[in-house]
C-alpha cells in the first residue's frame, strides 16, 4: 500500500513539475530575470544585489515584471507594506502604480535604493526604456524630490547623486 501512495505522489509531483514547463500545449524554454536591490549592509545603488527568477513557458511583459517588483518589494530598501497596485507597459515605458507605504522611507540613500532597484530591475525587459513611478494612482515627488515621471532608464542608473529632477 505504501508503495502505491509513495508511486502515485511521486506522479503526481512529476506532473506537477512537467505542468510549470508547459504552457498553451507546447514546451517553452526557461528563462530567468534578476530582480536587482540593495543588501542590509549597503543601501548604496552601486552595489546591487541580485536573485533570479525562474519563468516556465509563454507570460507577457506585465507579468514578469509584476513577479519581479512583488518579490522586489520584499527587500530592505522598500518599507514594509508596500504594495504593488497596478502596472501597464505601453511604447517602451513602464508606468508602474504603489501603495502610499512607498513615501514611509527616510534619506536620499533609501530613496536612491529604491528607485535604482526600480530602474535596474525594469531594464530586464527589454522593451521597457522609461519608468513612471505613481503612488495610489497620482505621480508624485518622492519624500527627497525625486519624481520619476517618463524617465530614461539610463540616466535613472548612470546618476550617483540621487538628486537629479528627471524628466
Amino acid at each position: 500500500m505504501k508503495k502505491y501512495l509513495l508511486s502515485g505522489l511521486l506522479t503526481v509531483i512529476l506532473l506537477m513539475i512537467f505542468s510549470q514547463r508547459v504552457h498553451a500545449g507546447k514546451c517553452d524554454c526557461m528563462k530567468t530575470y534578476n530582480i536587482y536591490y540593495c543588501d542590509e549592509e549597503s543601501l548604496d545603488p552601486n552595489d546591487f544585489k541580485s536573485r533570479g527568477f525562474d519563468f516556465y513557458g509563454s507570460y507577457t511583459d506585465e507579468q514578469v515584471i509584476t513577479v519581479l517588483y512583488t518579490n522586489l518589494l520584499d527587500t530592505k530598501a522598500f518599507p514594509e507594506g508596500t504594495k504593488l497596485l497596478g502596472i501597464s507597459i505601453s511604447d517602451g515605458m513602464l508606468e508602474a502604480d504603489f501603495s502610499g507605504n512607498l513615501l514611509c522611507f527616510g534619506g536620499a540613500e533609501n530613496e536612491r535604493a529604491v528607485v535604482g532597484a526600480l530602474a535596474k530591475t525594469a531594464t530586464e525587459i527589454e522593451r521597457i526604456r522609461y519608468i513612471t513611478i505613481k503612488i495610489e494612482g497620482i505621480i508624485m515627488p518622492l519624500p527627497e524630490g525625486l519624481e520619476i515621471n517618463k524617465s530614461d532608464l539610463g540616466e535613472i542608473l548612470d546618476d550617483k547623486s540621487g538628486r537629479t529632477q528627471f524628466r
